[in-house]
C-alpha cells in the first residue's frame, strides 16, 4: 500500500475550518458590494432624470449654482456612476482553486497489480481530479489473498470513502459527475450549517 507521490494527506479539519471562514467573510463582503452597487444604480438612475429634466428645461426645483455650472461634465459623471455600479453588481467569479480548498472525500483507494495497464489509466484520471480528491493510496492486491479472491478480475477497483465507485475502468465523465455530486451535497450542508449558525447567533428571527 503506497501513497502516490506529491499527493500528501492533507490536513482537511483545519482547511475546512479555514475555507469555512473565508466562505463567510466573502458572503459578508459580497452583500455589502451589492447593497453598494444598488445604492449606486439608484443615485445614477435619479441624476440621469435630473440632466434630462435640465434638458428639456422643466424646473422640479432649484438648482444649485454649481449645477448650472458644471452642465458640461454631468453626461460623464452619470456615465461613471453607471459604469461603477454595474462593476458593483456583477456576480464575482471564482476558480475552484478558491472555492474547493479541501477534498470531497475523506479516502481514495486504488486496487491495483502489477503489470496492469489500465491501472495506470485510471491513475492519471484519478490525478486529474486531485483537487476534489485526498491523497490516492495505491493498494496491490497481489499481496492480499482476500482482496484477490474479491477483485482479481475487477482491476483497476476505485474505492472512495469505503464504496467501490469503478470496475475495470475509471471513466472521467462519470467521475466528474461523481465530484459535481459530491460537491452539491457539500454547498447544501454548509448552506445548512450557515443558516444553524446564524438562527442559534439570534441573526434569524421568526415572524
Amino acid at each position: 500500500m503506497r501513497c502516490v507521490p506529491g499527493l500528501e494527506p492533507r490536513n482537511e479539519g483545519g482547511r475546512a475550518m479555514a475555507n469555512r471562514s473565508r466562505t463567510r467573510e466573502q458572503e459578508i463582503n459580497d452583500r455589502f458590494q451589492a447593497w453598494l452597487g444598488t445604492a449606486m444604480m439608484c443615485l445614477a438612475s435619479m441624476f440621469a432624470i435630473l440632466i434630462f429634466c435640465d434638458r428639456m428645461d422643466m424646473k422640479l426645483f432649484p438648482m444649485p449654482a454649481v449645477w448650472g455650472t458644471s452642465r458640461s461634465m454631468h453626461l460623464f459623471v452619470c456615465c461613471g456612476m453607471f459604469f461603477c455600479a454595474a462593476i458593483l453588481l456583477k456576480s464575482p467569479q471564482f476558480s475552484d482553486e478558491q472555492e474547493f480548498t479541501t477534498p470531497l472525500f475523506k479516502t481514495c483507494e486504488l486496487l491495483t497489480r502489477p503489470g496492469c495497464s489500465l491501472c495506470d489509466d485510471a491513475m492519471e484520471v484519478l490525478i486529474s481530479f486531485q483537487n476534489a480528491l485526498p491523497a490516492i493510496t495505491a493498494v496491490d492486491i497481489s499481496n492480499d489473498p482476500q482482496l484477490t479472491r474479491q477483485f482479481g478480475e475487477s482491476i483497476p477497483v476505485v474505492v472512495l470513502d469505503g464504496r467501490v465507485r469503478f470496475r475495470g475502468a475509471v471513466n472521467p465523465v462519470l467521475m466528474q459527475r461523481i465530484v459535481d455530486a459530491a460537491r452539491t451535497r457539500r454547498h447544501e450542508a454548509g448552506h445548512e450549517a450557515d443558516e444553524h449558525h446564524d438562527a442559534s447567533s439570534g441573526l434569524i428571527t421568526n415572524p
